[in-house]
């Protein structure tokens, strides 16, 4: 009697092998319920339970078409048969199968169930001879022509690419490598690829879900513009363009522009939605402009759900700003309905305002978390305040504030808390940017003190403000500028599709472009902290990379839980440079079957008073404030600017320009010359500051003012009077600049 064991032959899989991959190119998975014919395959694999019963009764119909002969050769024949049609449930199927062109031959994985693998020269020639008089009828059924020449076929035709992946292979996930990060950090088993979702954006700063059950993503770019991501693209008219109302934006790196987005929690009946942008107040009569964070609520058309209505604008707050960098950005509702803003200290460098900064000061919103009620507000005011907040009743702070203390917080999510106990949900986690050694990660708790500018991460700033901080709350984590120099805050992973990375905080660098996942302890007092390192192209294709831009900008979050990383490889806002990845686990799945019944927990709030969902209000209850503003209110501005001064402003400070400085450019006028034309001819000293680090004197400009410019306070100039310079163009030295392309303040 002829006999082949299946276990004679082994593939050389040793620790040359690759990482496992199933025939969709995605990782494998445990099976929600084990198979019972392909049961080998239980413990990792690529098919769910409807798959092995597809298997089986393929299988099935076969052997029933098959003689009726029953003999001890046949019955060894199915058996390698069976394992031969269970191969596309192997953790390794794609490799085995060697077909690294389905993807681009867009070949359902499913058809492979009717073919046979790629086998080992060897066992294929014992394979024909065992099975020679029943084989060609198999063949046939697989829809396979039974070779003339047993030997060419077996070690030319169907010889696999990749010797080291044959049937019959042994599977022992145990055996394959996985890169390691190299670095300070914890070493990872975790390495990830990533899958572009989006290209081509303009400095993309969110991804954020409406929570309506749609699965859409809407990414909103730096300029102004909020883009809708649906069934994997990216649709062609915007869902917002608010570009004419956002500041005009550096050519290089800026920190202002429209920089954050969050829906109602009823968006799905009230098609509310608001944003955070920075723009200017004009005042004609003190010719002067005022750099704003401004709040706003919009609406979604009632025709079209992937249309905003653009006159549906209704400003709730605004709040001015000292300089242009340190601006937050991030807008956030709790499940208690309320609204969270997330503001920066102001900008320059070091938190130089005041006594204490900006980030100590609670007589200002700069370096707060705010809470406020966007569903209850009066005539005077676009929100009220929750009578929870930590100060209310306090005269001497304003009872927006929730927490303070923040130099910059970039990125801040709420978790969702783990899917089966609800552990973590509510707590709000936030990147904020270091000065000139450490970034940090908080959790960011009601009447909390985060340090800034006494300290910085868990380090001293400033000494004389370091010791004796009330309230105080120290990072769950922070590294040092050796490794990254400005965090961008993500979040915790509640996802279905990626095992090892639930429970997991990801978080990034923008300076360079790395990714770390901090891991709560069983103590739940403490962090470890490790990089998670990014696979090569033998790891991460098939529709995947290993490759990201170095300038991380944003994380984001789908309404399943999955994770967005949003990168450029240039921080050039005006430029379509920048990619939406989806961060992908090559390594292991969770099973189709468990993903099709997730359902993601709504967001709670951490330290919240109760735990029940909030409810929209039947009506709108009288604020409990005053009717006319307090001292401490911000100023909701109304353009009482007549039209024609609005255009004719907006024209003066909308021309393009290729900004020749960022930041701190002040010119002190010298002289004013009118020529006969009735040009005007101002020549001056410019002071460059650069984040307060150097201070360059002396350049000197000539500013041309052309007559029939009057407007935006850009024909007013004193002698020995300094001037705030917000964009120019020209040579550094000495320039002639048209002062239509031109806004400078006093």
């Amino acid at each position: 009697m002829k006999t082949l064991s299946l276990f004679v032959l082994f593939a050389l899989c040793l620790e040359a092998c690759s990482h496992p991959q199933c025939l969709d190119f995605l990782p494998p998975f445990v099976p929600h319920s084990p198979l019972s014919y392909c049961g080998t395959h239980s413990s990792l694999g690529c098919c769910t339970a409807s798959d092995d019963a597809t298997v089986e009764q393929n299988i099935t119909q076969m052997l029933d078409k098959l003689t009726t002969r029953r003999d001890n050769d046949l019955d060894i024949c199915i058996s390698h048969l069976k394992a031969l049609v269970c191969t596309p449930c192997s953790a390794w199927s794609q490799h085995l199968y060697d077909r690294d062109d389905l993807h681009q031959l867009n070949i359902p994985a499913a058809s492979l169930l009717h073919r046979l693998p790629a086998m080992c020269p060897d066992y294929c020639k014992r394979f024909f001879a065992l099975c020679g008089d029943v084989h060609p009828m198999l063949l046939q059924l697989l829809g396979n022509d039974f070779p003339d020449n047993v030997t060419d076929y077996c070690e030319n035709v169907q010889k696999p690419r990749d010797s080291s992946y044959c049937f019959p292979f042994r599977e022992d996930a145990s055996k394959y490598e996985k890169p390691k990060p190299s670095g300070p950090f914890q070493t990872s088993d975790t390495c990830v690829c990533l899958k572009p979702v989006v290209s081509k954006l303009k400095n993309p700063l969110a991804a954020v879900p409406p929570g309506d059950g749609s699965k859409r993503l809407f990414i909103i770019e730096q300029i102004g513009i909020i883009h809708i991501v649906k069934n994997q693209q990216l649709l062609p008219q915007p869902f917002l363009d608010i570009t004419q109302a956002v500041v005009d934006l550096f050519v290089r790196a800026d920190e202002r522009g429209l920089l954050g987005m969050a829906f109602h929690p009823l968006y799905k009946t009230n098609r509310r939605f608001f944003v955070y942008y920075m723009t200017w107040l004009y005042r004609e009569e003190a010719e002067e402009a005022i750099l704003l964070s401004r709040i706003s609520e919009f609406h979604t058309s009632q025709v079209d759900p992937d249309v905003a209505d653009q006159r549906s604008e209704r400003v709730v707050m605004e709040i001015e700003q000292p300089n242009y960098n340190h601006n937050g950005g991030q807008l956030l509702f709790g499940d208690d309905g309320f609204l969270y803003v997330f503001l920066g200290d102001g900008g320059s460098a070091g938190d130089p305002y005041g006594k204490e900064g900006n980030g100590q000061n609670r007589s200002t919103l700069l370096g707060s978390v705010l809470r406020i009620d966007v569903d209850n507000y009066s005539s005077t005011r676009g929100y009220s305040v929750p009578h929870s907040n930590p100060f209310v009743g306090d005269p001497n702070v304003r009872a927006e504030i929730y927490s303070y203390g923040f130099r910059n917080p970039w990125r801040c999510s709420f978790d969702r808390g783990n899917r089966t106990t609800g552990k973590g949900r509510g707590r709000l986690f936030c990147g904020d940017v270091g000065q000139h050694r450490f970034e940090e990660v908080d959790i960011v708790e009601k009447g909390g003190n985060y340090g800034w500018r006494g300290k910085e991460g868990a380090s001293c700033y400033r000494p004389k403000q370091c010791f004796g901080i009330a309230n105080e709350r120290l990072p769950i984590f922070a590294y040092h500028h050796s490794i990254g120099k400005s965090v961008t805050g993500g979040y915790v992973y509640r996802g279905c599709q990626f095992p090892l990375l639930r429970g997991k905080y990801i978080l990034g660098d923008y300076d360079t472009g790395r990714l770390f996942a901090l891991t709560e302890t069983g103590d739940g007092n403490t962090w470890t902290s490790e990089e998670l390192c990014l696979g090569d192209d033998s790891i991460c294709h098939g529709g995947l990379t290993g490759s990201l831009p170095k300038g991380i900008l944003s994380f984001g979050e789908d309404e399943d839980g999955e994770l967005y990383v949003l990168a450029v490889p240039r921080a050039l806002p005006t430029k379509p440079l920048g990619t939406v990845f989806q961060i992908v686990d090559p390594y292991r799945r969770a099973s189709p079957e468990e993903c099709a019944t997730y359902h993601s927990r709504p967001v709670g709030v951490h330290g919240s008073p109760s735990a029940t969902p909030w409810t929209a209000p039947t009506s709108h209850p009288p604020t409990t404030e005053p009717a006319t503003t307090p001292r401490h209110a911000p100023t909701t501005r109304t353009h009482t600017q007549s039209p024609e001064w609005e255009r004719a402003c907006r024209r003066c400070k909308r021309q393009a320009f290729d900004v020749t400085f960022d930041y701190g450019i002040r010119m002190i006028v010298e002289s004013i010359k009118e020529q006969p034309d009735g040009t005007v001819i101002i020549t001056g000293r410019l002071l460059v500051a650069f984040f307060g680090m150097k201070t360059i004197a002396g350049l000197r400009i000539s500013l041309t003012q052309t007559a029939d410019n009057v407007l935006c306070g850009c024909h007013h100039f004193l002698l020995n009077r300094q001037y705030l310079v917000l964009s120019f163009w020209g040579d550094n030295r000495r320039s002639v600049v048209n002062l239509n392309s031109l806004v400078i303040v006093a």
